[in-house]
C-alpha cells in the first residue's frame, strides 16, 4: 500500500505559483497585494472551521485584507492573531 503524503496548505500555494508559464507577464496592482493570500473558504479549511466561525472572528479583530468584495487572510498573520488570542 502506497501512502501519499498530505501537503500543506501553503506547499500546495506555491505549486500554484510555480506551476504558471514562464513568460514575463506584467502583475496588476490588484494581484500583487493578494500575493501569498487565500481565501476565506481556504482559511476555514486549514483551521478546520466553518466559514460562520471565520466570519464570527473577522468581527473580533481576524486580520484580513479586503478589495471590493474580495476578502483575503495570511496564515502566518491569522496562526499568530489565535495564538494571543487563545493562549495567554
Amino acid at each position: 500500500m502506497i501512502v501519499k503524503k498530505k501537503s500543506t496548505l501553503m506547499e500546495s500555494i506555491v505549486k500554484k505559483k510555480t506551476s504558471g508559464s514562464e513568460g514575463s507577464v506584467a502583475v496588476s496592482h490588484a494581484e500583487q497585494i493578494f500575493d501569498n493570500w487565500i481565501t476565506k473558504k481556504l482559511l476555514a479549511s486549514h483551521l478546520g472551521m466553518s466559514l460562520s466561525f471565520v466570519n464570527k472572528y473577522m468581527k473580533e479583530g481576524l486580520p484580513y485584507k479586503r478589495r471590493g468584495r474580495a476578502v483575503r487572510f495570511r496564515v502566518i498573520e491569522v496562526e499568530e492573531w489565535l495564538q494571543r488570542r487563545f493562549i495567554q
